[in-house]
């Protein structure tokens, strides 16, 4: 093949230097177009063969270039036609890390602006946020910024093509649906590793995170999270930026860092409640704790913000019959059947209690 592509190299020479005009090369490719495929299965080795194509399909590019310098229309037209033909033929021996031309990043980079705006109209009137279209429309600068990472290469190509087309079908699906949560899982199994949207979906999971502190849900909150996660199927070998951590691995990271952090806390305030009071033996199982923390809490008897705060310091500061303290989340579970035996005997000790209240100040 590298034989082949010299004499392409001198029939370009020999047309610069007017020995040969410009159809002399569309000879050349034409006859190029046929005798690369057969010498390629004439390879004892394939993998030799793989190697010497890539070496060939390197020099076809640099001679692309040449040609495109000259500005002779037959001749980049022949030496075009010949280098698209040879790597749609042998795609599979490109590999995706091989930087991609110039020229093909030019041409990829006026496609791809022209998709991303189609796309982005057709997905805010579907009320998928603006930071997250925005971080689309950065992903795509950077892309093509020279000098900043990622290096475009033939990975992208085909990256782009996919991930465009998937976006493109969702602006255009006529359909009833939570968009917006479409999008956030199908830029996750699309691997749109880009930073910049991770960034953008922490921000609203923290704002999430600091309301549901308020009202003491955080653990079912994070837990609803992973779930969501768990669900996301990754296209395999996909990426906008290939050899990086996946987006599915930063956002299951954040998560698990929430998770622990509510663990944390949680100790934490156990550890401060067991310091600083002993806690009171009763003669109470867990479900009867369960109701009494419950219903006390309910009536406003103790000061905490929210019955989650109230069950941690509640555990930390009662023993049961058995002489342990109950885990905060036991004693906020609410099955009405589990708890209907206790019930019965809370309720008649809650009786007994007010005929006594009501003998002793005669009511």
């Amino acid at each position: 093949m590298l034989v082949l592509l010299q004499l392409l190299q001198q029939a370009l020479d020999q047309c610069a230097d007017g020995t040969h005009d410009a159809s002399h090369i569309s000879g050349i490719c034409l006859q190029l177009h046929v005798d690369v495929p057969r010498t390629f299965r004439e390879y004892a080795s394939a993998e030799l063969a793989a190697a010497d194509f890539l070496r060939y399909h390197r020099g076809l590019v640099a001679l692309y270039e040449c040609a495109l310098a000259t500005a002779d229309g037959i001749v980049m037209k022949s030496v075009h036609k010949l280098l698209a033909s040879h790597e749609r033929l042998f795609a599979d021996l490109i590999p995706p890390s091989e930087p991609l031309p110039d020229f093909h990043g030019r041409t990829l980079e006026a496609e791809t602006r022209a998709r991303l705006d189609t796309v982005v109209d057709g997905l805010r009137r579907k009320e998928i946020p603006a930071t997250y279209l925005a971080e689309l429309g950065h992903a795509v600068d950077t892309l093509f910024t020279e000098g900043k990472p990622p290096v475009l290469d033939y990975h992208h190509r085909a990256y782009l093509h996919e991930l465009f087309g998937m976006l493109g079908q969702m602006a255009a699906d006529p359909r009833k649906k939570n968009w917006p949560e479409r999008f956030e899982e199908s830029l996750v199994n699309y691997n749109f590793n880009y930073m910049g949207f991770f960034n953008r979906w922490r921000e609203t999971r923290e704002a999430a995170f600091e309301a549901a502190r308020k009202t003491g849900s955080t653990p079912a909150l994070v837990s609803g999270w992973y779930d969501t996660l768990q669900h996301h199927t990754p296209i395999p070998d996909l990426a906008f930026i290939p050899r990086q951590p996946s987006l599915l691995e930063h956002m299951t990271l954040y998560v698990c860092t929430k998770a622990a952090a509510i663990v944390e806390w949680k100790n934490e305030q156990s550890r401060k409640l067991e310091a600083s009071s002993p806690a009171i033996k009763t003669t109470l199982n867990s479900k009867m704790l369960s109701l009494d923390l419950r219903y006390r809490s309910k009536r406003g008897y103790y000061d905490y913000p929210n019955m989650a705060e109230a069950a941690i310091a509640y555990s930390g500061s009662h023993l049961s019959k058995t002489g342990r303290n109950i885990s905060p989340h036991t004693l906020q579970r609410f099955d009405t059947v589990e708890l209907e035996d206790a019930v019965h005997i809370y309720l008649q000790d809650l009786t007994k209690m007010i005929s006594e209240i009501r003998r002793d100040f005669k009511l």
